[in-house]
């Protein structure tokens, strides 16, 4: 899967429901949001694989479980500390951080 398909894939799941969900829960970040459940972001990810330069872009795509999706591919090993203060400068929801945080 490339970046644009992602993004197509991440599109065709958009559930507003799931988003009033999301805010109740104290989750309104400032990004895009699709309400896309964490178990389908992980299949996602599971088909991705891990891919640093898919993450960084899905990073700065500014969609919420894009974000969160960027977490589960990235490469450990490969975070410059440029990058990790760019993303945790970015976190703008409690979900964003666990998920990312428990990933890389």
């Amino acid at each position: 899967m490339d970046y644009s398909e992602i993004i197509e894939k991440l599109k065709a799941l958009k559930n507003p429901k799931n988003i009033e969900g999301m805010a109740r829960f104290g989750i309104r970040p400032k990004t895009e949001v699709y309400g896309i459940p964490i178990p389908e972001l992980r299949k996602i990810a599971k088909i991705i694989g891990k891919n640093h330069e898919l993450a960084l872009k899905l990073w700065d795509s500014k969609i919420h479980e894009a974000r969160i999706l960027a977490g589960y591919i990235e490469e450990p090993e490969k975070i410059t500390e440029k990058q990790f203060e760019k993303w945790v400068k970015d976190f703008d929801s409690w979900d964003v951080v666990d998920q990312v945080c428990s990933a890389v």
